[in-house]
């Protein structure tokens, strides 16, 4: 534990990680099989136990945060309904639109590839008019 606490800064009253960070934020340090393991969970599992499929949440949405009060396990149907309930969570795209929200109607969608890819039609028009 000694080379978690040496990377922790209080900034107000988060404990927050100042080791690297992984692609969503969330504090990381090596494992000795080459492996990282997540900074928050190893320190909510230094202070309380932690059951098997639990998750560890964080009541201030700070993901570098370590501070033992900030920190509770609970299922990922927890976390999901308090990061929807905080407008923090990430939708994914209606499989009926386009990243560009353009519906995929039979006459705007093209069938691609061995993989049959779906590309719509409209920004396929705004990429070649980008490129004249």
């Amino acid at each position: 534990m000694d080379r978690v606490f040496r990377r922790l800064e209080w900034q107000d009253d988060c404990l927050i990680w100042t080791g690297p960070v992984n692609n969503k934020g969330y504090g990381t340090i090596g494992r000795r099989d080459g492996g990282t393991r997540l900074v928050h969970r190893i320190v909510l599992m230094h202070h309380t136990e932690v059951d098997e499929g639990q998750v560890t949440l964080h009541s201030c949405d700070t993901p570098r945060c370590c501070n033992p009060e900030h920190l509770r396990a609970g299922t990922q149907a927890d976390n999901i309904a308090e990061s929807i309930e905080r407008g923090l969570f990430q939708f994914k795209q209606p499989l009926d639109r386009c990243k560009r929200n353009h519906e995929f109607t039979p006459e705007n969608t093209r069938i691609t590839g061995s993989r049959k890819i779906r590309q719509c039609r409209e920004c396929a028009r705004i990429r070649r008019r980008s490129y004249r």
